[in-house]
């Protein structure tokens, strides 16, 4: 499993707002509407992350043709 984690706001100490998604080993789409991120503060977007999820090791994930829209 993966995240996607929306870091926003005055300063740096808010939690980030977050949305999951599964990745399996065939590409596919994943779109993330930014009015599902809750909580986040999108007047002051500081930063995007896609992260891992689960227990620390090895992992592969690709990722291409990103858009912010």
């Amino acid at each position: 499993d993966y995240a996607v984690l929306l870091l926003s706001g005055a300063s740096g100490s808010a939690p980030p707002a977050v949305q999951r998604f599964k990745a399996g080993p065939q590409w596919r789409d994943h779109a993330f509407d930014l009015s599902g991120f809750a909580g986040a503060d999108l007047t002051r977007l500081r930063a995007i992350a896609i992260v891992a999820l689960g227990p620390p090791g090895e992992f592969e994930l690709l990722i291409d043709d990103v858009e912010l829209q």
